[in-house]
């Protein structure tokens, strides 16, 4: 596992990990929050996936979800999903960092 994790804290979306997943933690790139405009939610701190740990199964149900919640054809979301990146509301997560002496 990847020293920069995150638990879903919010129940709808740990639900969707769950399903997506199996589990509700979850890789980040990093465990510092960024800004984005998301759909509903302009200037949003979140979280980036770490969609390298992901397996191929993972990374086909979660575009199969993805397609599935945005109303978006899956090949679009396969087509972008490694530019685009997946984020993850901060506000619905808790940062974990494995071995902090590295990085703080």
């Amino acid at each position: 596992m990847k020293d920069f994790t995150v638990a879903i804290t919010n129940p709808e979306r740990a639900a969707d990990w769950q399903a997506i997943l199996g589990r509700t933690t979850v890789a980040v790139m990093s465990p510092i929050a960024t800004r984005a405009n998301l759909p509903g939610h302009p200037d949003a701190l979140i979280y980036m996936l770490d969609l390298d740990v992901l397996t191929a199964e993972e990374i086909d149900r979660l575009v199969e979800h993805l397609a599935k919640r945005f109303n978006i054809p899956v090949v679009d979301i396969g087509i972008n999903l490694y530019k685009t990146g997946v984020p993850i509301l901060a506000d619905d997560c808790i940062i974990i960092v494995a071995n902090p002496q590295r990085w703080f």
